[in-house]
């Protein structure tokens, strides 16, 4: 479960970009650029770069599964 400010992300909202296949396996130039909590509100450009800072695995593994289109 991924939570950011007390409440919980839904993980298959995520939508991540700045993806770059010759990049593999950093992704360093990778962000989220769509989220949204359970109930539905989506997540601010600022707390999208909170969630990018606190769940570095999560936003690498978006990014590998993206490149590699899984």
């Amino acid at each position: 479960m991924i939570k950011l400010n007390e409440k919980e992300v839904d993980e298959r909202s995520l939508v991540v970009a700045g993806i770059d296949r010759k990049d593999h396996p950093d992704y360093a130039d990778a962000y989220f650029v769509y989220a949204r909590y359970v109930d539905g509100t989506e997540l601010s450009d600022a707390e999208l770069d909170a969630l990018a800072d606190q769940e570095r695995d999560v936003l690498w593994e978006k990014a590998y599964n993206t490149a590699m289109d899984i």
